[in-house]
């Protein structure tokens, strides 16, 4: 292989590296279901949860927001699951960040998530269920909750 050929092929790799680097560190994409959207994000020892809205729709805090896992995997949880998160007043301030510990990885688990969406165009609230995949690969540098 000429010096022309080698110098190529490396650059080649490098930017094969690269992209696949990128393409681990990224955050999945929001879940997203009557005006709320959720992120999950795997962080070294938690898994980081935002929970964001459109502006129009509010989350109850007296409802809370519901964290469950499937029957036979909460043992890679540090946090006891199913876990409800609750706070002051009628709404959570938005966005709302949730960083659950965990034990062994959990990777590849289907985490569920319940809250109580709330609008005042419409004057009602509803029950909204989330089903989010656990990411499988560690978030280098966490994304800002925002």
């Amino acid at each position: 292989m000429g010096q022309k050929a080698r110098q190529y092929a490396a650059v080649i790799f490098a930017v094969a590296g690269m992209n696949h680097h990128a393409r681990a560190s990224e955050a999945p994409a929001p879940i997203e279901s009557g005006g709320i959207s959720i992120q999950a994000q795997r962080l070294k020892d938690s898994i980081s949860f935002c929970v964001r809205s459109d502006g129009e729709h509010k989350v109850s805090s007296e409802f809370g927001i519901e964290f469950k896992v499937e029957r036979g995997d909460a043992g890679s949880w540090r946090d006891k699951l199913p876990k409800i998160i609750t706070g002051p007043g009628y709404y959570f301030s938005l966005p709302k960040e949730v960083e659950l510990a965990t034990r062994k990885d959990p990777g590849g688990q289907t985490m569920h998530v319940e809250l109580g969406a709330c609008s005042a165009k419409e004057n009602r609230c509803d029950r909204l269920e989330f089903s989010i995949p656990v990411p499988k690969d560690k978030q280098e540098l966490a994304a800002k909750c925002e």
